[in-house]
């Protein structure tokens, strides 16, 4: 009656348009829900790298820090405020510095450290402090563009290994000595 088809009220144009409008709507939830999903992901390495009782770092290849949870500002005695102004240098004593940049080296190789390394770290108040650390490579764009590193204070085990290691050595000259007697 008005010139409108009763079996098809939309035309050509009306249904490309229509078309378009739904393709956009997807699009738009496709990405609400990849958001969603980032958002949760994000949330939960929060978690877990702000609430971990390990010491958890990131470090770029010249050896910047930046980032550390707590637990490590707590343990080397800094704050938020001094991530930018800290280098993985700092903390290394200068024997140490060698072993770990062979353990860098192997990593930037590798994308992952094969095993945990021992390490001396200074802390602020130049007081030191035993670490097992191991670390990968943290990818962006396909790219490695930094080091993700998990760390755990083991100075109580180094006091005792040290001391055991002295018992044995006290232990080896008494029974020389008793040995020379008979």
């Amino acid at each position: 009656m008005l010139g409108i088809d009763s079996e098809n009220p939309f035309d050509e144009k009306s249904i490309q348009e229509i078309g378009l409008l739904a393709g956009q709507i997807t699009a738009i939830i496709e990405r609400k829900k990849a958001e969603e999903i980032a958002k949760d992901y994000e949330e939960r390495y929060r978690a877990l790298f702000d609430r971990s009782f390990d010491l958890v770092y990131l470090h770029d290849f010249e050896g910047n820090l930046l980032d550390a949870n707590e637990a490590l500002l707590k343990t080397l005695g800094y704050s938020k405020k001094d991530i930018p102004h800290l280098r993985i240098n700092s903390v290394l004593s200068d024997e140490q510095l060698p072993k770990a940049k062979h353990i860098f080296e192997d990593l930037i190789s590798n994308g992952v450290q094969k095993k945990p390394i021992e390490l001396e770290l200074t802390k602020k108040d130049r007081s030191r402090v035993w670490v097992e650390a191991k670390g990968s490579l943290v990818y962006k764009d396909d790219e490695p563009f930094a080091v993700q590193g998990f760390a755990r204070e083991i100075s109580d085990r180094k006091k005792a290994e040290d001391l055991m290691r002295k018992m044995q050595s006290e232990l080896e000259k008494r029974v020389a000595k008793r040995t020379k007697e008979l």
